[in-house]
């Protein structure tokens, strides 16, 4: 979702809630800009290529209703978060 705008990824989810049985699971995976950000934090999410890093209150309104968000910081060797949205239909 971080390559789409708002309006795009809405988009998306919307067509991959289509595609979904009821009971079905559509997961992503995002960069996920947090207030509580360091300086050097901010800079490899100014670099992703991905120009729509959000915020996790942010990213949760791109769906009809709220997934279930967990945030993991020590994925890589430098300061990053990703954010994974898990979205029951």
């Amino acid at each position: 979702m971080h390559h789409l705008s708002d309006d795009d990824a809405k988009q998306v989810i919307r067509l991959a809630s289509n595609q979904l049985k009821s009971g079905g699971r559509l997961i992503t995976l995002d960069g996920c800009r947090e207030a509580d950000r360091s300086s050097i934090e901010e800079f490899f999410y100014r670099i992703d290529r991905g120009s729509h890093v959000r915020p996790s209150q942010q990213l949760m309104t791109l769906f009809p209703s709220p997934p279930k968000l967990n945030i993991h910081q020590k994925w890589l060797r430098v300061p990053y978060r990703y954010a994974v949205c898990c979205w029951k239909k």
